[in-house]
């Protein structure tokens, strides 16, 4: 489907809500989407969501908002900065109406040790979540952190190409603390909710 036929599709509808989803690879398409949803139906809530959004929430909010306001004035946008109420809040009130998913990672650039980590994982087992996944950030090609990463020096191109990344590896270069350090925690949280979902299926 080309951009004029989507267009045409979307005001047809006239939906009240466009779900767009986006991985890093199709980020550039996805963001053409948001764009020509906002244009062919502006009374719409148009809703972009998926593994990108977690990696670089930041820089895809630039990208699609033109205002040049700062993420913080973005209503309903939180990030783990916010306050865990905030987001205890929000997953509160989305299971009164739908079964609420929690997508995590964890051994981003900036995580200095693991009570880093630990923050994320006591958050979300406070959260009474439906579903979850966790998984260890691997820089993808096209994305702003893979480019700065390799300017920086601190990954090699060629042990990091798409075919070889995978999401429960950790690399060297990527956080501040060593891959080892960071494997013990993540089996810690898989095998936390991993119990957790085998105690809720009795």
């Amino acid at each position: 489907m080309d951009s004029e036929e989507l267009a045409v599709r979307i005001a047809e509808a006239n939906p009240d809500i466009v779900g767009i989803n986006a991985m890093t690879p199709t980020i550039p398409e996805a963001l053409q989407v948001a764009a020509i949803s906002k244009k062919h139906a502006p009374q719409a809530t148009t809703v972009l969501e998926g593994g990108h959004l977690t990696l670089a929430p930041a820089e895809v909010i630039a990208d699609a908002i033109e205002s040049g306001n700062s993420t913080d004035d973005i209503p309903g946008l939180y990030f783990r900065s916010n306050g865990a109420l905030i987001i205890k809040e929000k997953v509160k009130l989305g299971r009164k109406h739908v079964n609420v998913f929690g997508f995590f990672m964890i051994g981003f650039p900036g995580e200095e040790d693991e009570s880093d980590v630990q923050q994320t994982f006591e958050l979300t087992k406070s959260l009474d979540l439906d579903r979850w996944t966790w998984s260890i950030y691997s820089p993808l090609s096209r994305s702003t952190l893979y480019e700065e990463l390799i300017a920086e020096g601190k990954i090699e191109t060629y042990r990091l190409d798409h075919h070889q990344v995978h999401f429960t590896e950790a690399y060297e270069g990527v956080c501040d603390f060593a891959p080892d350090r960071l494997k013990a925690p993540y089996r810690e949280i898989n095998e936390y909710f991993y119990k957790k979902e085998g105690c809720r299926r009795k």
